[in-house]
């Protein structure tokens, strides 16, 4: 078991000890990126997701949750 996890490999342990279903994750920047969105859309696909840019986003990169049209239904 790894002392410090990151930030985003603690998403999915965290959504499944919920109890309930996940209408909306809210997370500061550190989330932002596929590995979290991935995580999100395997847990429900009418998830309201609200996770601003990294700090060190550019301009143009490919950021936020992916298409509906490959993981469903975002909002």
């Amino acid at each position: 078991m790894r002392q410090n996890p990151d930030d985003p490999s603690q998403v999915g342990p965290l959504l499944s000890q919920t109890g309930s279903t996940v209408t909306q994750v809210t997370a500061d920047g550190a989330y932002d990126g596929a590995p979290t969105y991935g995580v999100i859309a395997g847990h429900g696909d009418d998830i309201t997701v609200a996770i601003p840019p990294r700090s060190t986003a550019v301009a143009g990169e490919i950021t936020g949750p992916p298409p509906a049209s490959v993981t469903g239904t975002w909002r």
